[in-house]
C-alpha cells in the first residue's frame, strides 16, 4: 500500500468480505499508522481482521459471511466509514453507521451511483447489501498535489542545460 493511509484502510472493508486470505502492509511510515478504528467494526461484522499491536500489517482471513451492523463511530471518520461501508455490500442485512459528526460522503455518492440503496438520516447512515452492482464510467478529477512529484521530476530530467540554476534565481 506504500504510504497511503486511504487505501490500506478501505481495501480492509473490502477484502474483509472476500473468499481468500490477504495481507496489507505498506512502507516505514504506513506500518506504524493506527488501524483498530477499522478492524474493530469489521470483526463486529464477523470478519477475521488482525493487526499486529494495533498497526499494519493487517491479515485478513477469507471465507466469513459477515452481518450487518449497528456501529456507533467513537470518532468521525470517512476511511472508517468507508470501510465499513465496503464490507457491507457482501452483509447478510442492512448496516448503520452513526458518527458523532459529519465526514465526507464520497463513498456513499459512489454506491449510490451504482445501485446501491443507501439512505442518510442525520448523522446516520444505512446501507441495504445490493444483490448487485451497476457499472459506472465515472471521471476522477487529476490531484494536483500528487502530480506535483511527477511534475518536478520532469523538470529534473529536462535537457535544457542550467535549468535547475533558472528555477531557483
Amino acid at each position: 500500500m506504500g504510504n497511503a493511509g486511504t487505501a490500506i484502510r478501505l481495501f480492509t472493508g473490502l477484502l474483509s468480505a472476500q473468499k481468500f486470505d490477504s495481507q496489507l502492509i505498506g512502507d516505514a511510515s504506513l506500518m506504524k499508522r493506527p488501524m483498530e478504528r477499522v478492524a474493530k467494526p469489521l470483526r463486529e461484522m464477523g470478519a477475521d481482521v488482525r493487526t499486529h499491536n494495533g498497526t499494519p500489517p493487517v491479515d485478513i482471513g477469507g471465507a466469513r459471511r459477515l452481518r450487518g451492523i449497528d456501529y456507533r463511530m467513537p470518532i468521525a471518520s470517512a476511511q472508517v466509514k468507508s470501510a465499513i461501508l465496503l464490507a457491507s455490500l457482501y452483509a447478510g442485512g442492512p448496516t448503520t453507521i452513526t458518527a458523532p459528526g459529519v465526514s465526507r460522503d464520497h463513498t456513499e455518492r459512489m454506491l449510490t451511483s451504482c445501485g446501491v440503496h443507501i439512505s442518510s438520516e442525520g448523522l446516520s447512515t444505512t446501507l441495504q447489501p445490493p444483490q448487485r452492482l451497476t457499472g459506472q464510467n465515472l471521471s476522477v478529477p487529476g490531484d494536483f498535489s500528487s502530480a506535483a512529484f511527477f511534475i518536478v521530476a520532469g523538470l529534473l530530467a529536462a535537457p535544457e542545460e542550467g535549468l535547475l540554476i533558472k528555477m531557483w534565481d
